[in-house]
């Protein structure tokens, strides 16, 4: 009961400080502390101009009751290696990663995040703002249209990966650099 009450507060999360957590549903919020928290198990490299290796070889065998064959450590074990890499529409530029967590979630996945160290309102797709559900659509509504737009401009970035401005990509390709 006590650790419920703890979880709804999100007072477990290590490290996220999500400036604008009050506009996104509270299950966005929390699946981006998840998320953001989980880079810091990652390892990258950058391989080539504007492309990254992104891996975690921490493996945890499971754990089973009464195990005196050490069953658990019979299990197989894959490394995954991700690729992340930019990609240009126009004047966008974009953060593209092979597990396609963005695609399918709307969030940037840890890969990205463990690359930027930093999440912007322009990586998390509109339809996890608050009000998206209560004013998409609505006529003679400034933020039905504005909603409408967006939503426009994400169908036609489809497939490019995770929008990211100019000032973070510069830093996540110049991790020296201080901006």
């Amino acid at each position: 009961m006590r650790y419920s009450a703890k979880r709804e507060l999100q007072l477990t999360v290590l490290s996220s400080k999500l400036p604008m957590k009050h506009i996104y549903h509270r299950k966005c919020v929390y699946l981006l502390n998840q998320v953001f928290d989980g880079r810091k198990s990652q390892r990258c490299v950058m391989h080539d101009h504007g492309q990254w290796l992104v891996w975690n070889f921490t493996y945890h065998p499971p754990d089973l009751k009464d195990d005196d064959f050490n069953i658990a450590l019979l299990f197989p074990v894959f490394a995954n290696v991700y690729h992340v890499k930019v990609t240009q529409f126009g004047a966008q530029r974009f953060l593209k990663c092979n597990c396609l967590h963005y695609e399918r979630c709307g969030i940037p996945c840890s890969h990205i995040l463990r690359i930027t160290n930093e999440v912007e309102e322009t990586m998390i797709k509109i339809q996890h703002l608050k009000v998206y559900q209560v004013h998409y659509g609505s006529p003679n509504c400034e933020i039905s249209s504005k909603l409408m737009q967006g939503s426009t401009l994400q169908t036609s970035y489809e497939d490019m990966g995770m929008p990211i401005s100019e000032k973070c990509l510069h830093k996540a390709m110049n991790p020296t650099d201080s901006m």
